[in-house]
Formats: structure tokens, C-alpha cells, sequence
């Protein structure tokens, strides 16, 4: 017999699958006795989705990923990212030039360069250090974390991270020798209740991924490859609240 796991959509089997679905069933009876259908429902959603839906879409595809990948940042999960995204955040950009002296490499650091300044600060609302650790967490929690470069002319006046899960690949024809597997992006999101879509060139977008066996053109998020612990972890603390919640 089997029992989906809701929040992330992942599945899993056991023998005590019956027992469980009991205990849970009680949980659910008593809070809507006690709050109304309603009431009862919103207390037993979470940020990634909740115990009373079933999803059975798939985390990511070629073209796009799940919401539910950043979703996901909470408790332990969030923990562990914001450790591991606040130390790559304290990193220091160095810029060097590299010339052959005498047979032997030679690196000379350049202390100004307008790139640099651009890495310093994102753009005017995003500092060296927020645009990193957005980068980093993004990568960690989905596989995947995008660059928007704000162009004038050649030049780069403003890097904007945008958030990996509004952002949709354009893939070209894999048929094709001469073509590019990606040939740009959408951006598609709600801002302030208005609708937004903007389509970008491979040049205007740098793509950051981890890379993933089973498929090139998105990355591989911790949360995707752990979903099942997540699922089971998140699971067993609603339980766990439900019992604590008792008169």
C-alpha cells in the first residue's frame, strides 16, 4: 500500500502505512471538530503546499522548476542553508591579470576595475554580500540561481538574481547541431498584483546550476534530492503539534 506525502509530492511505502493514516486521520477529525472545516484546513497547511493536497507534479523538468524547491527554506532546512549561504556571502572578489614573464605565469592583482565596482554592489538595492547569499541560496535550494546583467550599450550597470522558479528556458531544437539547447529565458511573476513577463537573451542572463545527471538544463537542489527526509521530517512535526494541541 502506498501513502503520497504531500508536501513535496514525493512517495513512500511501508507496512505501517495503515497505522499512520489512522493516527493521522484522528489529528484531522479532532481539529475540525474543534475549529470548523475551514479553520481546520488552513491549520494543517504549510508554506510547501500542506497535508490535505496531493500533488503529483513532477519538482523540475527541462524548462522549469517548482516553487516548492524555495518553499521548502524552513526550520532545519533553512537552517542549514543560511549557514552555508552566509559564509560563501563574506567572500572576497579578487580581480587579477595574468602576463608570462621569463616561461612562468605571472597573476597582478588590479585593485579598480568598473567590475568590481559592479560586484561590489548588485544594483542600488543589492549589496555585494545580499546578492551572494540570494546566489547561493537559490543554488542550493533549487540547483539553479539566474543573473539578470542591466546593460548599457557593453556596459554592465546592474545585476539583478532573479528568483529561479519564475524563470522558464527557451530550448532549441536538440536535433539540430548548429543550435543552442538554450536560446533565452522568460521571466514570468506577480509584482504588487501586476502581472509581469519579460523575455531575455542568452547574453542577458548568466545561469548558475548544480549540475544535474538526469537532466542539462536545470541544476540539482539539496531539496529536490532530499525531498523524502523533508516530506517524512515536516510530516512527523505537524503530528507531533497535533498531539501537543490535545485538551
Amino acid at each position: 500500500m502506498k501513502l503520497r506525502l504531500p508536501f513535496i509530492g514525493q512517495i513512500v511505502t511501508g507496512a505501517d502505512i495503515e497505522d499512520f493514516t489512522s493516527s493521522y486521520a484522528a489529528a484531522v477529525d479532532k481539529v475540525t471538530a474543534s475549529e470548523g472545516d475551514f479553520e481546520a484546513k488552513e491549520k494543517l497547511l504549510d508554506v510547501l503546499g500542506g497535508m490535505l493536497q496531493f500533488s503529483t507534479n513532477r519538482l523540475s523538468d527541462e524548462k522549469v522548476i517548482s516553487q516548492k524547491l524555495l518553499l521548502a527554506n524552513r526550520e532545519w532546512v533553512y537552517r542549514n542553508n543560511d549557514v552555508i549561504a552566509q559564509e560563501v556571502s563574506k567572500m572576497e572578489i579578487q580581480l587579477f591579470s595574468v602576463d608570462l614573464k621569463d616561461g612562468q605565469i605571472v597573476y597582478n592583482e588590479i585593485l579598480e576595475h568598473p567590475l568590481l565596482d559592479l560586484l561590489d554592489r548588485f544594483n542600488t538595492t543589492t549589496t555585494r554580500m545580499d546578492g551572494i547569499y540570494m546566489t547561493q541560496s537559490h543554488k542550493k535550494l533549487t540547483g539553479d540561481a539566474f543573473w539578470l546583467l542591466d546593460k548599457n550599450g557593453k556596459s554592465i550597470e546592474n545585476v539583478f538574481v532573479l528568483p529561479p522558479d519564475k524563470i522558464e528556458l527557451k530550448l532549441g531544437d536538440p536535433t539540430d547541431g548548429t543550435a543552442n539547447l538554450v536560446e533565452g529565458y522568460t521571466y514570468k511573476d506577480v509584482i504588487d498584483g501586476k502581472q509581469v513577463m519579460m523575455e531575455y537573451d542568452r547574453s542577458d542572463i548568466i545561469h548558475f546550476k548544480k549540475p544535474n545527471p538526469g537532466n542539462p538544463f536545470r541544476g540539482l537542489g539539496a531539496v529536490e534530492a532530499m525531498a523524502d527526509t523533508i516530506d517524512a521530517d515536516n510530516l512527523t512535526n505537524q503530528m507531533q503539534r497535533s498531539f501537543f494541541e490535545k485538551d
